[in-house]
């Protein structure tokens, strides 16, 4: 009898891979769409954001598999594909990176193999730290500056360079994002659940990247 993780594999490459692998390309123009429709459609509040994030998306996810891997980015995928978590700890350890990303990446791919699906992850979290980014700037300086932010975000080449790039920069963004939403939560509202988001999101951070150092004494 199949588990679970063999029916969900079964279904993706019997019956939607094939559909969405014809129908991919249409996928930015969609999202584009959407996002106009979202930001300015009629009946709509233009500056609620999500327009922006869905036009980050488009940006993240348009030809998201048209360069080929090279060294650095297909290891992701080599320490990911271990056997066991514990193995995929240790790959990680070898290449001096933290595990956190590699283990989530290590059940991505019971999924699929493809470099689309390696890549999307990142395309994801990179697409998330937009929202993020305009509720941190809205509560520190205002509506413009939230708005102002999360459209530097969806559209600067950095941003859009690494939600493309299977390693787990992006996931330490959101993190350190999240971090300072939530440490902005505790100290002007001192509700317990922000600090406990706060630390979460500090502890996740630095099991993602070693750099997470370099940002504890700003969170």
């Amino acid at each position: 009898e199949a588990g679970y993780p063999e029916v969900v594999y079964i279904l993706w490459t019997g019956v939607f891979a094939p559909w969405f692998g014809t129908m991919r390309w249409m996928l930015p123009f969609l999202l584009l769409g959407a996002g106009l429709w979202l930001e300015w459609g009629p009946g709509k509040n233009p500056g609620s954001g999500w327009g922006i994030t869905v036009l980050g998306l488009a940006l993240r996810v348009a030809g998201l598999d048209a360069d080929s891997l090279w060294f650095d980015t297909a290891h992701s995928g080599v320490v990911a594909l271990n056997p066991t978590i514990a193995e995929v700890v240790r790959g990680a350890a070898a290449d001096y990176q933290s595990p956190l990303y590699f283990v989530l990446l290590h059940w991505w791919l019971q999924v699929s193999h493809t470099d689309f699906w390696l890549r999307l992850p990142t395309a994801l979290l990179g697409t998330a730290v937009i929202p993020l980014t305009y509720g941190l700037g809205q509560r520190l300086f205002g509506e413009r500056a939230g708005l102002l932010a999360a459209l530097f975000c969806a559209l600067t080449s950095y941003q859009v360079y690494y939600s493309r790039y299977p390693r787990s920069y992006m996931l330490l963004t959101l993190l350190a994002v999240a971090a300072a939403l939530s440490l902005y939560g505790a100290l002007h509202q001192r509700r317990w659940r922000h600090w406990a988001l706060h630390g979460a999101a500090v502890v996740l951070a630095l099991y993602t990247h070693p750099y997470a150092f370099i940002l504890l004494p700003a969170l």
